[in-house]
């Protein structure tokens, strides 16, 4: 299902997932899937899952940041173990901003990270396009 531009801005800035996927035909998720690392643990929680690939969102940092790219890497490592294929969305604890991070995995070639950050402030165009696509 395609969203209106209007109603993904909506969800996107209230950082809705759940809705925003179930929204677009996603099937509803609770898994719920703690996760340790450096001595710090992330709560990361599936909102929707489609042919096996869950979008998960990831708990802040004890400072309220999204976590650091190093962090990052291993955190998407341990869930990994569990869902092969899926998205991991970063957020910070004031809710201003996301980090949407898919490691892409090929036989035969190197990984890939993509990562696009969004601000609350900033356009969401961008997003809108890579879901569009």
């Amino acid at each position: 299902m395609k969203l209106k531009t209007t109603e993904f801005s909506n969800y996107l800035k209230n950082f809705n997932f759940r809705n925003l996927f179930n929204e677009m035909g996603w099937n509803n998720d609770k898994t719920k899937l703690p996760s340790v690392v450096d001595n710090i643990t992330f709560n990361i929680e599936a909102v929707a899952e489609k042919s096996n690939f869950k979008i998960l969102v990831c708990s802040p940092m004890p400072n309220g940041n999204i976590p650091e790219y190093s962090q990052r890497i291993k955190i998407d490592q341990k869930i990994t173990k569990f869902f092969q294929e899926h998205l991991l969305i970063f957020i910070d604890q004031k809710q201003t901003e996301q980090l949407w991070q898919l490691v892409v995995r090929q036989p035969s070639k190197p990984i890939t990270v993509t990562t696009t950050r969004w601000h609350k402030d900033q356009n969401i165009e961008l997003l809108y396009q890579r879901f569009a696509n």
